[in-house]
């Protein structure tokens, strides 16, 4: 008797086969699609998108200008507000147009991962 209950246990889960294989068919399927998602993130936003970032500014101050003149105060060692406002300066922006633009684009990064993501990938210069 034991031994046809372990053939129609064998035959239960030969059955089941298919659809644990199908099953692990889309879990692979779904991780590779969250993989090509992070990457894109990892990336910064392309496409339009991007573009359309980058058509934006603030005070005459775009995403990329924004982050060259923030890379630039890194580079530098700059730590405080007033010397990246002297590096804006450099730049051909003016005070009040940096502090404006300060506000605007940090406000924009926690409201806009999107705008967030784009702005990390200029500062790394892979935009």
């Amino acid at each position: 008797m034991g031994l046809f209950k372990q053939i129609k246990q064998m035959k239960e889960s030969v059955a089941e086969a298919p659809e644990l294989i199908r099953s692990a068919k889309e879990m692979q399927e779904s991780m590779q699609r969250q993989a090509q998602t992070a990457s894109a993130a990892a990336t910064g936003a392309t496409g339009a998108g991007a573009s359309s970032l980058d058509d934006e500014t603030i005070n005459d101050v775009s995403l990329a200008r924004y982050a060259e003149i923030c890379r630039t105060g890194t580079e530098r060692g700059v730590t405080d507000l007033a010397g990246v406002a002297a590096i804006a300066a450099e730049h051909g922006v003016g005070a009040s147009d940096w502090d404006a633009a300060v506000r605007g684009w940090n406000a924009r990064f926690v409201s806009d991962t999107n705008a967030a993501m784009r702005f990390n990938a200029l500062w790394r210069g892979v935009g």
